[in-house]
């Protein structure tokens, strides 16, 4: 069985490696930045994920850039895709096919930068007693709800705790997944 699992682990790791090895002519880069200089011809498609992609030759396929920046400044064929960043062009640039932009990166990076504005605000007069009341009222609304799981679904709390017993390191690391 140990044989067999550690067949299946290589396996697995080897067929990114083929599948990319069917067009030779694509350029990928996971976590670094990709570019093309201006004598240069890429055949296929030129991918970054976690980096920046910058065209200064010519692009036969797609620019793809995830959580990066598309710089264009030669010639792409095909479609210039960014996700999480910006298409920048300059005034030499053609691109031939359509030009996609979502700025995934920017909406939550403006969430986590203003987590004040989105968090609820409960006022409450400045009064530490109020605020201490509510602590209190939200603990025991908590435990009522926990009660009511354990009343309404025991064989399933029983499953769960049972399976936390015997494993509670994994178990804890699928719940946080």
């Amino acid at each position: 069985m140990k044989k067999l699992l550690v067949f299946l682990a290589i396996l697995i790791l080897l067929l990114p490696s083929t599948v990319l090895a069917n067009d030779i002519n694509d350029r990928v880069q996971i976590h670094g930045d990709v570019k093309i200089l201006a004598n240069e011809i890429v055949g296929g498609d030129v991918v970054a994920v976690m980096g920046d992609v910058t065209v200064d030759g010519k692009v036969m396929g797609d620019v793809v850039a995830v959580m990066g920046d598309a710089i264009i400044n030669g010639e792409v064929i095909g479609d210039v895709v960014v996700i999480g960043g910006h298409v920048t062009r300059s005034d030499t640039s053609k691109i031939y096919g359509k030009v996609t932009q979502i700025g995934v990166g920017e909406g939550i990076g403006n969430m986590i930068r203003n987590f004040t504005r989105f968090r609820p605000r409960f006022n409450f007069g400045g009064s530490y007693v109020f605020y201490s009341a509510y602590k209190i009222a939200r603990f025991l609304g908590t435990i009522a709800l926990a009660a009511l799981c354990v009343i309404l679904f025991p064989n399933s709390v029983k499953v769960v705790a049972k399976a936390v017993d015997m494993q509670p390191g994994r178990k804890v690391l699928i719940g946080l997944l």
